[in-house]
């Protein structure tokens, strides 16, 4: 199939199989079927592709099932969507700890993500949070963006937001 990297034959025949989901459910266990046993002969692709399928169908509860199958058989990148998903539930309490599991996979970028998803809410403090903590681990993507939003006069030595600079009259001496 072309345009997907990364898959498998039986990778194939599920992405197949599952696009033809809305036709007839016993395609969809099918695929499923087809995805697991691709991922035990080692090829994860296949679950995650599902998911995606599930996920762009609206079948929230499909796609994390096979995200989480996913992320079983070693794809780790599942967390990011699974992250995703419970953040668009507005379940951030899990959202956060996949985040953080995404971490310590390796994926740094996911506390941005997750800062992003939070002020789009409407949580500005969490939003600074998970910033904050994106950038403890080396993720700096928004933090132009925040900083100018948050810190528009930058950061004290202590970590405090800095108020508006006060600049001398023109010839008065400083005090």
């Amino acid at each position: 199939m072309a345009g997907l990297p990364n898959v498998s034959a039986a990778g194939v025949e599920v992405i197949r199989l599952a696009r033809r989901w809305g036709d007839a459910s016993k395609d969809w266990d099918a695929a499923e079927r087809l995805a697991r046993q691709a991922a035990d002969a080692g090829d994860t692709s296949s679950l995650w592709h599902l998911a995606v399928v599930a996920k762009a169908a609206g079948d929230r509860e499909a796609a994390e099932r096979m995200f989480g199958a996913a992320l079983d058989a070693g794809n780790t990148d599942a967390l990011t969507e699974l992250m995703v998903l419970r953040g668009r539930a507005r379940d951030w309490e899990a959202a956060e700890r996949i985040a953080r599991q995404a971490v310590e996979a390796g994926k740094d970028y996911v506390l941005t993500h997750l800062a992003k998803m939070r002020e789009e809410a409407g949580d500005s403090e969490a939003a600074e949070r998970l910033a904050r903590q994106a950038a403890d681990v080396g993720d700096l993507l928004l933090l132009p963006g925040l900083a100018r939003k948050y810190w528009p006069y930058g950061l004290e030595a202590d970590g405090a937001a800095a108020g508006p600079w006060v600049w001398p009259e023109p010839g008065c001496a400083p005090t």
